[in-house]
């Protein structure tokens, strides 16, 4: 039994969700391109049109992180402790080693900036360890409710933190003043997602995809379907309001996530290359942006579309590939420590 055990546990995962992890990192990889490296801003006429196309299919990413994390974590009923200190002991040894990199490289490494270095400061990191933390309880009280009762939860929380709060967002735009007051999230709005309430929204959504029947009902064409007419009613909107398009909680936005996530779940192969590459997004996503500041994006974006897209998917590959060697060295190194930490330190939840 213990041999045909280890046997099962060495054959490759399904792989369909791992190639859409690697391809929100991906994702990630071409916002950051557009935004931090100015290609975005650069671009003009056709390349403009093709960026924030582009930008509307992969605006969907971190909201991708979470549909996942919910989809696959939601039948758990403990936490590990250590998994939240390896995301960010990640994020301080990363940002350490960029700080005194780009010090020793510009003659201006400063104590100040090493000590900066040692908090982690991640948006993505500190909300999704937010939801981690409290994931055991979330499961209990969404495995405690009737599929009807789950759907509703759903959907109250949808309304309310994705409709109306983009209907507060877009009353804000046409009046051109902050409505004070009116947010369910916070005293100055939606914050465009940025938010816990956004990364709790999207949880629940992906954990109500695995405890019930809905994603059974849709095939991978109408799903496909689905996530381009959502992707193309987001760029649409972002010809008129950028913006509040690509924000976390527009509602199309949310439902093109969801579309492309269940497309995935179709998806039945198994790759050890694919599975391989996709360990490394969390990488990726820490890594990119020092990364896409230096491949020359705004410059590209004023070269002929070929020349920028064959710049873009070149920037991209090659970050990733950089981002997944670099992760291959960082557990090589960690992988004993981080495992005799695990065992000593706690794991909690709501058995017992």
């Amino acid at each position: 039994m213990k041999q045909k055990a280890a046997l099962e546990n060495r054959q490759p995962r399904e792989s369909g969700v791992e190639l859409l992890r690697m391809l929100a990192a991906c994702g990630v990889i071409v916002l950051h391109y557009n935004y931090y490296g100015g290609a975005l801003t650069s671009a003009q006429g056709l390349n403009s049109g093709v960026l924030r196309f582009l930008e509307a299919l992969t605006a969907v990413s971190v909201n991708i992180f979470l549909l996942i994390s919910g989809y696959f974590s939601c039948k758990r009923r403990s936490v590990s402790t250590g998994k939240a200190l390896r995301l960010v002991a990640q994020v301080i040894v990363f940002q350490l080693a960029l700080s005194l990199v780009s010090g020793v490289v510009g003659h201006s490494l400063r104590l100040r900036s090493l000590l900066a270095a040692l908090l982690p400061t991640n948006y993505y990191v500190t909300l999704y360890l937010a939801i981690y933390l409290l994931s055991p309880y979330i499961h209990k009280l969404l495995g405690s409710l009737s599929e009807r009762g789950l759907r509703r939860l759903v959907l109250l929380l949808f309304g309310m933190f994705s409709l109306y709060q983009c209907a507060v967002d877009v009353l804000e735009s046409l009046a051109g003043t902050e409505l004070t007051g009116m947010s369910p999230v916070s005293l100055h709005g939606g914050q465009y997602g940025y938010t816990v309430v956004n990364f709790l929204l999207l949880y629940c959504i992906g954990a109500y995809l695995r405890l019930s029947e809905l994603g059974k009902k849709l095939s991978f064409h109408r799903c496909l379907l689905g996530f381009l007419l959502c992707a193309s009613l987001v760029w649409l909107w972002s010809l008129v309001s950028p913006d509040l398009a690509w924000a976390y909680c527009n509602p199309i936005l949310i439902l093109e996530a969801v579309f492309l996530f269940l497309a995935s779940l179709k998806l039945s192969f198994r790759s050890r290359f694919v599975n391989t590459l996709a360990k490394s997004s969390y990488t990726c996503y820490l890594l990119n942006i020092p990364l896409v500041q230096r491949v020359g994006a705004a410059a590209a974006a004023a070269k002929p579309l070929p020349f920028l897209l064959a710049h873009l998917l070149g920037s991209v590959a090659g970050i990733y590939l950089l981002c997944w060697g670099v992760d291959a060295v960082y557990t090589a190194i960690t992988r004993k420590a981080f495992a005799a930490l695990d065992q000593k330190l706690p794991t909690y939840g709501t058995e017992g």
